[in-house]
């Protein structure tokens, strides 16, 4: 197989893994109140007491937490979709440059 081959077979697995990611990334979120309880039962766990400051912080942090890493996602996603625009940008660059 020659380069040709290898860069095609490379943007396939390229496009597969974004689809297969933004697939499973889309599935159902949760609700606010489902993270709202998971956060909460999280922090039982943890063996915060219900109603202190200590639990609400862990609640607080909880969130924030969930916070952060969505707003890492959704960057992580926007930098992959960019690369994959540029990415099939050059090839319609390269196979314009091989007709001429």
């Amino acid at each position: 197989m020659g380069k040709k081959g290898t860069l095609e077979s490379s943007m396939k697995k390229i496009t597969l893994s974004l689809f297969l990611f933004s697939f499973l990334s889309a599935c159902t979120p949760l609700t606010r109140e489902e993270q709202l309880a998971l956060f909460h039962s999280r922090c039982v766990d943890y063996g915060y007491a219900q109603g202190t400051q200590e639990f609400d912080k862990c609640l607080a942090r909880q969130e924030s937490r969930h916070h952060q890493r969505s707003l890492r996602t959704r960057l992580n996603t926007t930098d992959n979709l960019n690369f994959l625009e540029r990415e099939t940008l050059r090839q319609q660059e390269i196979k314009m440059k091989e007709k001429q």
